[in-house]
């Protein structure tokens, strides 16, 4: 008898393996849903990494193993957006309009030698590579963006904040602020604030504009800066109400009006051209303490008159009212 040598086993073994799990994918596809579910995402044998609902709701996005699909919720319609090399420590984030996605971590890289140092922007419609943020000397930690979906701001192991230009993919300024890494940022839903937390339990708020730091929190050292961030934010409420500019704009034929509640009240938007003719009443009835930002939330206008019609290309101005509270922003339709 021939002896059989380990390189055959472990070629026997391989064989096995590589059965097993091309038939657990085949048999899991087939099998009945389990009780409640409504459908199966099926991406053969490619490993998951994350999910995430588009802003609006309608699609859910899966990043996987070879690259990044969109879901249609009612439809199970499945797209390929794009390709990208992503594995588990791979985080992504849309922009408010739902029309931009950033990807960041992960250590299978696009670029090997940066893998970890940048990031990346994608058009979401089109599946192309709009932009490649590249400044940070260690990894990318965190990436948010700005309310209006103008800004991004990215933290990293190196200990900076990083403020970029969403379109043009330009750096804008470099925020110096922690002694330690690891550094998750976010913005206050009314845009004004920025907010970092790093390894050590610091959490700095700085003012948007100027980028001064406003104020710090110091808590027991190794304590998660960013568990405590997210129960500040989730603790916080609005501290006025506002009116945030329409997105997008100029539009056509549809746009979403984000705003901010500091306390809860009736909501109206009018919208007038521009010598004052009054086109559109939205009656938004009473709404309570909180943010409107997210498609989902916001007033939504699509473009028509009281009567059903389309209106015309130019500049409109829409009045925003809550309770005493009056605010008056202009927006433009371009077909």
């Amino acid at each position: 008898m021939k002896k059989i040598t380990l390189s055959t086993l472990f070629l026997l073994s391989t064989i096995l393996l590589l059965y097993s799990i091309t038939t657990f994918a085949q048999d899991s596809s087939q099998n009945p849903l389990p009780e409640g579910a409504t459908a199966r995402l099926n991406l053969d044998d490619q490993f998951i990494f994350k999910l995430r609902y588009t802003p609006d709701g309608t699609s859910l996005m899966v990043a996987s193993s070879t690259g990044i699909y969109l879901y249609n919720i009612k439809t199970g319609e499945k797209n390929f957006l794009m390709e990208a090399n992503l594995d588990f420590e791979t985080e992504i984030a849309f922009s408010p309009d739902g029309k931009t996605l950033v990807a960041w971590g992960g250590e299978r890289p696009f670029d090997f030698w940066n893998r970890d140092r940048n990031f990346y922007s994608w058009d979401v419609n089109s599946g192309t590579l709009l932009h490649r943020f590249a400044a940070h000397t260690k990894k990318v930690k965190s990436v948010a963006f700005s309310p209006d979906g103008q800004t991004l701001a990215s933290g990293s192991h190196d200990k900076t904040i990083r403020i970029w230009d969403v379109n043009s993919g330009k750096l804008v300024r470099t925020i110096i602020g922690h002694t330690e890494g690891f550094i998750h940022v976010s913005f206050s839903p009314d845009g004004d604030t920025l907010r970092s937390s790093d390894w050590d339990g610091v959490v700095n708020f700085w003012d948007v504009k100027t980028f001064r730091l406003q104020n710090t929190f110091s808590f027991a050292k190794y304590q998660r800066g960013i568990l405590v961030l997210e129960q500040l934010l989730t603790a916080s409420t609005p501290k006025r109400t506002i009116l945030l500019p329409n997105y997008p704009n100029p539009f056509n034929p549809e746009t979403w009006i984000p705003y901010q509640l500091s306390e809860s009240a009736d909501v109206t938007i009018s919208i007038y051209t521009m010598d004052g003719k009054l086109v559109r009443i939205l009656e938004l009835g009473h709404k309570p303490i909180g943010t409107y930002y997210q498609r989902t939330h916001a007033a939504h206008w699509d473009g028509k008159n009281e009567g059903g019609e389309p209106v015309a290309n130019g500049l409109y101005f829409y009045t925003f009212t809550a309770g005493q509270f009056k605010a008056t922003r202009k927006m433009m339709i371009r077909k």
